[in-house]
């Protein structure tokens, strides 16, 4: 019931390091995400609620191992977890997701549920643009978005080294579809000074002026949550030492 229709729903991909176990069930090779070395241990599918702007509460957190041999891969497990938090909320969230989620299987999902979302793109997505209510023919994401003027400013304060700082960027949106759907999209880009390649997000959220496209930055920044809630559940509640061999207990 604390789940609004604007409330972000933050969708991560996390890890359990065990580099010393050698006898735990369906030891997978993941990345861990403390020093980025390739370890013995399992992925984890994060989903917060981002019912605050300071404690993200943590909805889903599911373990899975390519080596499992009933898994049905990274994809099913991802979306499973998704659809379970949606049908409890009756569709109420916004799902909020990082780049890599940008998978055209992920996007078909989400919209024939009408999944509100937004998602980071990698850039190699083509896209089809919408002028003046006619669609183009397809682009890529990153090219796309270098035609895209942003006029807009959006500012944001951030924290470095304990010093608060105002970083500024300008931003644009353009309405766009993706090949072989009717849906209409927007993708908003966000340029900052000094980054050659600008952010995309691609949302189904109404965006038709500089307010509806910064609000879905503001969406995105507090994407930045769920690193603060993983950082707890490891140094804190000792996630990765849990000392159990069976996959079940695990």
């Amino acid at each position: 019931p604390s789940m609004q229709d604007d409330t972000p729903i933050i969708l991560d991909l996390s890890d359990i390091a065990k580099p010393l176990a050698k006898k735990m069930d369906y030891l997978a090779t993941v990345r861990d995400g403390s020093n980025g070395e390739l370890v013995n241990g399992y992925w984890l599918v994060e989903l917060y609620a981002s019912l605050s702007r300071k404690n993200p509460v943590p909805i889903v957190l599911e373990p899975f191992s390519h080596e499992e041999p009933c898994s049905a891969g990274q994809n099913p497990v991802v979306l499973n977890a998704i659809h379970k938090v949606f049908e409890l909320t009756d569709n109420r969230g916004v799902l909020v997701s990082d780049r890599g989620f940008d998978s055209r299987v992920m996007f078909d999902e989400w919209l024939d549920n009408k999944y509100r979302f937004l998602a980071r793109l990698v850039g190699n997505r083509h896209l089809v643009p919408i002028y003046e209510g006619l669609p183009q023919s397809p682009i890529r994401a990153d090219q796309l978005a270098e035609q895209i003027p942003a006029p807009h400013r959006f500012d944001k304060i951030v924290k470095r080294r304990g010093k608060a700082t105002v970083r500024i960027s300008q931003i644009g949106w353009i309405k766009v579809r993706l090949p072989g759907r009717a849906e209409d999209l927007t993708l908003v880009v966000s340029r900052l000074a000094g980054n050659d390649r600008p952010m995309m997000l691609l949302t189904n959220l109404p965006v038709e002026n500089a307010a509806d496209a910064k609000r879905v930055m503001r969406f995105y920044i507090r994407r930045w949550e769920c690193e603060e809630g993983i950082r707890f559940l490891k140094s804190q509640v000792n996630l990765e030492r849990v000392r159990t061999f069976s996959w079940t207990a695990i």
